[in-house]
């Protein structure tokens, strides 16, 4: 017959920090978002060199198809930068609520945990009732494996 704390030292529970976890996956994403706004902006740097070449210079047929060409290049370039850049934005939304949700959690099972650790039960009906030796109506209930 196993008693309660051989039991319950066979039971493990995790101390993986997710609240730390959902951090480094933000900065990280944080970071992949910077390089994505810098290159973006080097993009549109790019696009108005294109259109001020095709605006101020003396270009033949031939030249200004080059350059139109260029610029759908740049277009769709852009287009994937800004596309991964909504990515970003909506996975770092989710993270963040999930960060929340997670705090929220962590913080009531810390409270719960603390208030389970203070709490004892108080008997309502058997009043006159007063256990003499705690360790032996736990030692009558011990659980059998």
């Amino acid at each position: 017959m196993k008693s309660v704390d051989q039991i319950l030292s066979e039971i493990t529970v995790s101390n993986f920090d997710y609240g730390e976890a959902l951090d480094n996956l933000l900065r990280e994403a944080k970071k992949d978002q910077d390089s994505l706004v810098s290159q973006l902006s080097k993009i549109d740097r790019l696009q108005e060199d294109v259109l001020h070449i095709i605006e101020l210079d003396n270009l033949n047929a031939s030249k200004i198809m080059q350059q139109a060409s260029n610029l759908k290049k740049i277009r769709n370039k852009r287009r994937d930068i800004k596309k991964r850049i909504e990515e970003y934005d909506s996975i770092k939304n989710h993270l963040n609520n999930i960060k929340k949700d997670a705090t929220n959690a962590t913080d009531k099972f810390k409270r719960t945990k603390i208030r389970l650790g203070q709490s004892r039960y108080v008997l309502r009906e058997f009043t006159s009732y007063k256990a003499q030796n705690e360790e032996e109506i736990i030692s009558r209930h011990e659980v059998k494996a």
